[in-house]
């Protein structure tokens, strides 16, 4: 199987490094005008709903295996000094990467053999004193597209941890839920049920135990329809990996293959309820990365907008 994925990256590679050698956009170069237009007119009922995980912090149940954000109050109203202007003020500490919280991966967050999206050099790209010297996720004009859903899951289940939902199973899905295809400059979400099964089964369903993702497979399937990112309720890549040798090849084929951003561990039921309600299955999506420099990511709050 490594065979196959490795001769799959070559074959993305020749497809997707195409928009020259200064490009920092990866896939992000489907979305114009006419896609922000298109997405635009999926908004008719005034209706929005978030697609993100709470952040844990440390006094709150771990329901999603561990805690990776710490809320510390600096100052509070009930500290406030007599006659003061009583104001509330916190930090917070957390590291979005990992299995947890719901976050966008840049095309650098991975390398493959030293490289990374566009043929850089993973050493020269990211550094521990500065950071991501390119391909941080831009935050200047947001990500506005038509959303598609693909729900994979029973209703009101999960599939199980290693599971793969594979291209054949998504161009079902497309062919039977929505109106029009895919189409170039979406992002495709896929619900897989695993942020259900871990708020469900507390502790009884650790992330160690693993979690369902898209099969490999999946990335040429997306990359064929010009999408500009794929998004799931998982971390995208099956835990444990189907191939022991390559552990995270959907990350690989598409952050270093496509350039294409992947959105980890979303919460999506309520949109999938909502879909479902709605008989719709397609969407305006928002997602706003904060503005940060030299990020391989950011926590996001996407949004969906019927």
């Amino acid at each position: 199987m490594r065979e196959e994925i490795e001769a799959a990256l070559g074959r993305l590679k020749a497809r997707c490094w195409v928009h020259g050698e200064e490009d920092e956009l990866g896939t992000l170069n489907y979305i114009s005008v006419e896609t922000r237009i298109r997405a635009a007119k999926e908004i008719r009922d005034g209706d929005s709903v978030s697609l993100s995980r709470p952040l844990i912090v440390d006094d709150e149940p771990a329901a999603f295996g561990h805690k990776p954000a710490r809320q510390m109050v600096m100052t509070a109203h009930d500290k406030a000094d007599e006659g003061a202007v009583p104001w509330s003020i916190e930090n917070w500490n957390f590291t979005y990467h990992g299995f947890v919280v719901s976050h966008i991966d840049s095309w650098c967050h991975c390398a493959w053999r030293g490289e990374t999206y566009n043929g850089h050099l993973a050493t020269e790209l990211v550094s521990v004193d500065k950071g991501a010297i390119k391909g941080s996720i831009p935050s200047d004009a947001g990500i506005f597209v038509r959303g598609v859903l693909l729900d994979a899951a029973p209703e009101n289940g999960w599939l199980e941890p290693g599971s793969a939902v594979t291209k054949r199973d998504l161009a079902q899905l497309e062919k039977n839920k929505l109106d029009r295809p895919i189409a170039r400059g979406d992002v495709v979400l896929v619900r897989t049920g695993h942020t259900r099964a871990m708020r469900e089964a507390v502790g009884g369903f650790a992330t160690s135990r693993g979690m369902p993702a898209c099969h490999w497979d999946v990335c040429e399937w997306l990359s064929e329809k010009r999408v500009a990112a794929l998004g799931a309720d998982s971390a995208n890549d099956c835990q444990p990996a189907l191939d022991r040798t390559f552990q995270n090849p959907v990350h690989v084929l598409s952050l270093v293959g496509m350039g294409m951003p992947l959105l980890d561990n979303l919460d999506l039921e309520a949109l999938a309820t909502a879909c479902r309600k709605k008989n719709r299955y397609t969407f305006a999506l928002a997602i706003c990365p904060l503005a940060l420099q030299g990020n391989t990511g950011s926590p996001v709050n996407a949004m969906a907008l019927f």
